[in-house]
């Protein structure tokens, strides 16, 4: 049993202003509360804190107790509140369980504000290379209407977000885990949002060759067919337009190479890459390369003039002349 004398003090129990978190209003706060309790005895006593919502009539105990060492203070604070409003609260201490004294009689009273709560963000969970996408909040409760809110990407290299837009840009492929929070109109901030797994994917690419000519010609003749040649990088199915509308396409992921089928162009024609597109990505034109500059020249036509009447005269009259004349070359 302790003794009066042994105590030589008593108990306070304050609001910390400085450590509970301020809303834009002087004297409200946000979320909770945090209370500096301190014991001046010369012996360790226990206390706990009773709490009174907006619109109950009376107060509740915290069901926690909590230990205080002898001339010593401590800080606890409040459990998070849901509801906004006026909450009030006082402690009971005690010495070995045992009633030692109560502020009930002068309860601190304060304006609390929930917390807005910041969900999860939404929108696509993929974006290539280079392009970009939009991602929305989507925070409930607090006090409306929201002021503003604070994106952030966990891998900065993979893919970037704005700070204040949850405007996202593809950086290289692989994937980022992006959160935000949100703080209300009266200046309260949420906790952080559930994780967002977005994937950045790599746009596909291609390179455009002359696959095979005879005997490697170009330019070539009127009437002999050539091939053409793809080596492309995706992530899966692809399909290539080429600038004459005639369509490639291919099923392999990572590297491949596509002849296309032997043709017989009739005239000269250029041949390039005109679009490409995986399961994933749209390529950009940086990624198109390879130009096929086809030259087809006309087979010749060799005309022969034979003379319509043949003369013997003299030593070399067997002898008959030909005149020939090329056209088409």
């Amino acid at each position: 049993m302790i003794s009066s004398f042994q105590l030589f003090g008593q108990e306070f129990f304050t609001l910390n202003t400085i450590t509970s978190t301020p809303a834009a209003t002087l004297g409200e706060y946000c979320g909770k509360v945090k209370f500096s309790i301190e014991n001046q005895n010369n012996v360790s006593i226990e206390v706990e804190i009773f709490q009174k919502a907006p619109g109950a009539s009376t107060f509740s105990p915290s069901g926690f107790t909590f230990p205080i060492g002898a001339n010593s203070i401590i800080e606890i604070g409040s459990t998070n509140v849901i509801v906004s409003g006026v909450y009030s609260y006082y402690a009971v201490f005690t010495i070995n369980g045992s009633f030692l004294s109560s502020t009930q009689a002068n309860p601190i009273s304060v304006t609390i504000n929930a917390l807005p709560v910041a969900g999860t963000p939404i929108g696509a969970n993929a974006v290539c290379v280079g392009s970009n996408i939009t991602l929305t909040p989507s925070p409930t409760g607090g006090s409306i209407p929201y002021g503003s809110f604070s994106w952030a990407s966990s891998s900065i290299s993979i893919g970037t977000i704005s700070n204040t837009s949850g405007f996202v840009t593809g950086i290289a492929s692989g994937s980022t885990n992006i959160t935000y929070t949100v703080t209300d109109n009266k200046g309260c901030i949420s906790a952080v949002s559930s994780i967002y797994t977005l994937t950045v994917n790599s746009r596909p690419s291609a390179t455009l060759t002359l696959s095979s000519a005879p005997i490697g010609k170009n330019p070539i003749c009127l009437g002999e067919d050539v091939s053409l040649n793809l080596s492309v990088i995706s992530s899966g199915t692809w399909t290539v337009t080429l600038s004459d509308n005639s369509v490639a396409s291919g099923i392999l992921s990572g590297t491949e190479q596509k002849t296309i089928t032997p043709f017989t162009p009739t005239a000269n024609i250029i041949y390039s890459i005109s679009s490409m597109s995986d399961i994933y990505c749209t390529a950009f034109l940086s990624d198109l390369n390879g130009v096929v500059n086809l030259d087809v020249n006309p087979i010749p036509n060799v005309l022969i003039d034979v003379p319509t009447q043949i003369k013997c005269n003299g030593i070399n009259s067997d002898v008959i002349n030909f005149t020939s004349s090329v056209t088409g070359a």
